[in-house]
């Protein structure tokens, strides 16, 4: 029996090799890799089962070979699991992505993301009103910032783009709706800009239409962590619901850019394109309002 149970270990040790090297010569899909690797668990997991009872049923005759045997293969599938999904986790983490929350509502959400603002903080959206409802906590990291001699960068939408009316009508929400969310934030960006004076900078971009809204809303945390979720007005509870990245900058004994680096570099090319806001902008929002031409639907 001590011959056999080394025997299958070199079978299965071969075996493992062997998947290794035709997963990554085949290239095969993430789904089909996972389809495999949950396979194969299940099967030797039902071997493994079946040799534990099988041991329990003749406990008065207790092989130590059998007993080596159930925990080769249950130490081989432990392996197999280990090695697959360390495999996969480390290629995410090598594009730079850390984790992904089913939504940003039920994942890190915008107070708990604000929490953590220690070294840097940059958003990029159409009118951070998830923000500005978060208004304590983002006054708290703004000030942090302020006492680092640091920088705040918000990039928004100009409420007065036309761009936001075409989008609520496609959207099909009430005329006005996002205009006035927009108008709002810039009123509590205001008012936050004033309070912390040259540590909340504010630019804004004008699309011609909805085509030229940015397709992903971007939140950069300490210089190291992006929250990447998708820009989608009109999606329920205002895209709350919709899936979001988490994307890292360093990754360990790898240097090599990733995806991170490129919606970073995404942030800092529109940034560059945009206005900065004055006082006139500000005054000349808060006088914004829907015009009787555009209705109300």
């Amino acid at each position: 029996m001590a011959v056999e149970s080394s025997f299958l270990a070199k079978v299965v040790w071969r075996a493992g090799r062997f998947l290794f090297w035709l997963y990554r010569k085949m290239g095969l899909s993430d789904f089909v890799a996972s389809l495999a690797l949950f396979t194969s668990a299940v099967v030797l997991g039902l071997v493994s089962i079946s040799l534990f009872f099988e041991v329990v049923r003749n406990s008065l005759k207790i092989s130590p070979d059998a007993v080596q045997l159930t925990l080769l293969i249950s130490l081989s599938l432990g392996v197999a699991v280990g090695i697959f999904g360390g495999l996969y986790v480390y290629r995410l983490r090598v594009m730079g992505i850390s984790s992904v929350d089913p939504s940003s509502e039920s994942g890190l959400d915008y107070r708990s993301a604000l929490s953590k603002v220690s070294g840097g903080f940059d958003f990029m959206g159409v009118g951070a009103s998830k923000l500005t409802e978060q208004r304590p906590y983002f006054a708290e990291a703004v000030g942090r910032m302020k006492q680092q001699q640091r920088t705040v960068r918000i990039l928004l939408c100009d409420p007065r783009s036309e761009a936001i009316g075409a989008l609520e009508r496609q959207a099909g929400v009430d005329m006005g709706r996002y205009r006035t969310n927009v108008k709002n934030s810039f009123s509590e960006l205001q008012h936050l800009r004033g309070r912390f004076r040259g540590a909340l900078e504010i630019r804004m971009y004008n699309p011609v239409d909805e085509t030229e809204l940015p397709s992903f809303r971007m939140m950069f945390l300490n210089s190291e962590i992006c929250l990447v979720s998708p820009a989608v007005l009109g999606a329920a509870k205002e895209g709350r619901l919709l899936p979001q990245l988490h994307l890292v900058g360093k990754i360990p004994f790898d240097l090599t850019p990733n995806i991170y680096h490129s919606f970073e570099r995404l942030f800092s090319q529109q940034w560059a394109k945009a206005v900065p806001i004055v006082d006139v902008d500000f005054e000349e929002i808060a006088r914004l309002s829907v015009t009787p031409a555009e209705g109300v639907k």
